[in-house]
């Protein structure tokens, strides 16, 4: 369940003594709304003259904010600068006595920008390094915003492979993958297997493809290392397809690409896998989620690219679930520009930073969050929207609901933070006669 800006906003007009119902034009010029539930509740026509008026709902930015110049107060009417619309019904309208539409939105960016919660972020571990600078990691404010560094030996060498996070929208590339392609798309869907979510990728005019490279510094020693042979990859993932040959996967070496076989379109996930020998001329490895050779879409889930000659049958069933994660020797620190982890030993597999990261900006009414984190947010917004003194308001009734709301938001950034724990070295049961 999500929640979109504009709810939140109407939320919060309520909790700072505002109304929210349905609207419906009444003069066909769009100078004039009924507002149910305010129909001959207060007996003062001038009760809400110069409150502003918020049309979520409709389709011009232009008209979703108006003030009230005229207030009919037994009719329930409003009247206020013509709308370029004339004519709406079941409109859902807030009334807000204090701040503009604008205020409600900057706040709730403020809030965004200041609620941080965990974030689990998984690096590849290259061989004999135990150096690793963070600037894939561009959220973070300094090495205090981390809170664990754990290690695991799933061969995995991507970020994201199951399509969990989602930092910029539902409508955006998931975390660590970037969209490609003239007219595609990508959306989130709620049909993964170990996680929430599976993306689908939509091609148009051009070939779709959703892709993450290796870190350079991997790719580096993977191709150019003169201790060991050049490795081969194995490759694949959950694919799901309507149509049959447009949807596959494939490894990008800087040059050309080598493909698994396609999907065969009967609808039902299927998980298709290849291997790459590597060359000492490759200057990328990059895992390719493609929709191509017509219009399509092609369901992804459960991505992987390894160092290894064949996918293990339990990364292709569970993923990096399958391998147990662990709390390794380490040290965070600030060095130049970006923070560094300095492991106490080498690791092989993956190297997970759990950290603090904002929440994303919502730019759009439409934009959604978490439904659980909702609520935190509407105090986060009355806490900031009410730093502005403004002329002949009530303070104190302001300045109560300022506090409780500051509180509570504060109480619940508390709970946006996990540190994973790690488990006792041995097992003891403790009992008595």
């Amino acid at each position: 369940m999500t929640v979109a800006r504009s709810e939140i906003i109407r939320r919060t007009a309520l909790r700072m003594g505002g109304h929210s119902g349905t609207a419906t034009s009444t003069s066909g010029v769009g100078t004039a709304a009924i507002l149910s539930g305010l129909l001959d509740t207060t007996g003062d026509d001038s009760k809400y003259v110069g409150w502003h008026l918020f049309f979520p709902d409709a389709a011009s930015e232009a008209d979703r904010e108006r003030v009230i110049t005229e207030w009919n107060d037994s009719a329930g009417v409003a009247t206020f600068k013509a709308r370029s619309d004339t004519t709406w019904t079941s409109e859902t309208y807030i009334l807000s006595p204090d701040y503009t539409l604008d205020e409600y939105r900057q706040a709730l960016a403020k809030a965004l920008r200041e609620s941080k919660r965990t974030y689990r972020y998984v690096m590849p571990a290259v061989p004999n390094t135990d150096r690793y600078r963070l600037s894939g990691m561009t959220w973070l404010e300094g090495a205090a915003d981390i809170d664990a560094v754990w290690a695991s030996d799933s061969p995995n060498m991507l970020h994201n492979e199951d399509f969990e996070l989602w930092q910029n929208g539902s409508a955006l590339a998931p975390d660590g993958w970037t969209l490609a392609g003239s007219g595609a798309s990508v959306a989130r869907a709620t049909t993964g297997v170990h996680s929430p979510y599976s993306a689908v990728v939509t091609r148009a005019s051009a070939d779709a493809t959703l892709y993450q490279d290796a870190p350079p510094i991997l790719v580096q020693h993977l191709v150019r290392s003169t201790s060991a042979p050049l490795p081969v990859i194995s490759f694949g993932a959950r694919v799901t397809a309507s149509t049959a040959s447009i949807a596959r996967v494939g490894v990008y070496n800087g040059s050309s690409t080598t493909w698994t076989s396609y999907h065969t379109g009967n609808g039902v996930p299927q998980f298709l896998s290849s291997t790459y020998q590597t060359t000492a001329t490759d200057t990328a490895l990059r895992l390719v989620c493609s929709v191509d050779t017509s219009a399509g879409a092609g369901t992804f889930h459960l991505a992987c690219m390894t160092q290894l000659d064949s996918l293990p049958s339990q990364l292709q069933d569970r993923g990096s679930l399958a391998y147990a994660e662990y709390a390794p020797n380490y040290r965070v620190r600030n060095m130049g520009f970006v923070p560094v982890v300095d492991m106490g030993s080498h690791v092989s597999g993956q190297i997970i930073i759990y950290s603090r990261r904002e929440f994303p900006a919502m730019t759009a009414d439409t934009d959604v969050v978490e439904d659980q984190y909702a609520t935190m947010l509407e105090h986060g917004l009355v806490r900031y929207l009410t730093d502005a003194m403004k002329p002949n308001q009530n303070r104190e009734r302001l300045d109560r609901i300022r506090g409780e709301s500051a509180a509570l938001w504060a109480r619940s950034l508390e709970k946006n933070i996990s540190k994973p724990v790690p488990a006792p070295i041995a097992q003891v049961r403790v009992g008595g006669i």
